[in-house]
């Protein structure tokens, strides 16, 4: 399955090393997320966003796998 950036169009394909991550379902969140990003668009369920848009502080890592931190806010 290839993931793409609702933001920047980048993909999985072309950026292996990204991660890609799906906009919260807790609403409140979910609309931090969206001010934060100064989006104006509709966010569907489905819509990701990629680590380009978190700090190296959003992550940590665990069995060599990098985890977005629960309270990460992107920037």
């Amino acid at each position: 399955m290839v993931h793409r950036c609702v933001i920047c169009h980048s993909n999985s394909t072309k950026n292996p090393n990204l991660s890609f991550h799906r906009f919260p379902k807790d609403p409140e969140k979910r609309e931090v997320w969206i001010n934060n990003l100064n989006l104006k668009m509709q966010i569907k369920d489905w819509h990701q966003i990629c680590s380009l848009h978190f700090s190296p502080m959003s992550y940590v890592f665990s069995n060599e796998r990098k985890i977005l931190k629960f309270d990460a806010l992107p920037v």
